[in-house]
């Protein structure tokens, strides 16, 4: 009888041992996709600020040239 509930014991941390590899093969996939998520995400956003940025630029001037107009204005 003692043997079998070390041999019991013996199979459950070979199981819980199995299970803590899977784990481990999980993370690590999951670490790998969020890697490249991120890296993808990140470059696209990037070039999306650039382009808000220089889009505002733009309707700053020209702001700046419309209010130039409206005080060169006689009137």
């Amino acid at each position: 009888m003692v043997k079998f509930i070390s041999s019991c014991r013996y199979t459950s941390c070979r199981a819980f041992l199995s299970t803590l590899n899977e784990l481990n093969d999980y993370a690590g996939q999951h670490e790998i996709i969020a890697e490249n998520l991120t890296s993808q995400i990140i470059s696209e956003l990037t070039r999306y600020i650039q382009e808000l940025k220089a889009e505002r630029k733009s309707y700053h001037l020209e702001g700046h040239v419309n209010m130039a107009k409206v005080q060169l204005k006689p009137g």
